[in-house]
């Protein structure tokens, strides 16, 4: 087998929030999440030491019940030096 000699250790902390709105999912109260993440590496020097992660997903509320309450649509970001990345994200939550 192949070592590539790498050995890092990650500490990631965020926060996030969710905000309940006014509309009406099959019966069930809707919320918009915002979420942050910032991710440090220490160890073997890599291509980027930090990035931060950027979210944000509309979706039926926590606590609903039901099939559509696990259901989340949303769109984020990971952002670091030299680098950026975007993407859409379907959540189900099984």
């Amino acid at each position: 087998s192949y070592d590539p000699g790498i050995n890092n250790t990650v500490l990631k902390n965020g926060l996030a929030y969710e905000l309940p709105t006014s509309l009406a999912i099959f019966g069930n109260t809707s919320s918009v999440q915002f979420a942050y993440a910032y991710t440090y590496l220490l160890g073997t020097e890599l291509f980027m030491n930090d990035f931060h992660d950027v979210n944000i997903s509309f979706g039926v509320a926590e606590g609903a019940r039901g099939f559509a309450s696990m259901i989340r649509l949303g769109v984020g970001a990971t952002l670091g030096e030299d680098f950026s990345s975007y993407g859409l994200h379907f959540g189900y939550t099984f």
